[in-house]
């Protein structure tokens, strides 16, 4: 009796140990079976790309803004809720670009780190805007940026969060 009462006792811990190991997971879950490409021409094709952001902001492209993304892509915008989807994010800059001109902007990649076909960027931004008949409104900060390599070849965003480095003014 002793020593079914232990085997019994020994398999519910197994079982419970079993369970433990156990791990609950939320959303997706995505894995890197593709050959890594190349850092140096990664890094360039995203600097393009940043380029292009910058140049599509200025003449306020709505449509190619919003195709820098991938269609699950998450912009953390500072100062407002996080947008999910590429349909949210170009409604966002559709919004930012009909209230202000973009006087000046530029980026500057500080290092990007590839890991099969997504990159992790990090960088400076400068950016100079103008509402209506208001005074320039100046802007600098540092970015966060991953980026996803497509089967169309193309580096999009798939996370961005973006902070400002002005302090507060009180």
């Amino acid at each position: 009796m002793f020593v079914r009462t232990v085997l019994t006792v020994a398999a519910l811990l197994c079982v419970g140990v079993a369970e433990a190991r156990q791990v609950k997971s939320v959303g997706k879950i995505k894995t890197a079976n593709e050959a890594p490409l190349d850092p140096a021409v990664s890094r360039k094709a995203i600097e393009s790309a940043n380029q292009d952001f910058i140049v599509a902001l200025k003449k306020k492209d709505t449509k190619a803004l919003a195709e820098a993304f991938e269609p699950e892509a998450i912009l953390m915008p500072a100062g407002a809720d996080a947008l999910h989807g590429r349909d949210q994010i170009s409604k966002y800059f559709a919004a930012m670009v009909a209230n202000s001109t973009i006087d000046e902007a530029s980026s500057l990649t500080q290092d990007v780190t590839i890991a099969a076909h997504t990159a992790y960027e990090t960088g400076l931004y400068t950016f100079t805007t103008r509402t209506g008949g208001a005074a320039a409104v100046a802007d600098h900060g540092k970015y966060l940026i991953v980026w996803q390599f497509d089967d169309d070849k193309k580096w999009r965003i798939l996370r961005e969060i973006a902070n400002t480095s002005v302090p507060p003014q009180h």
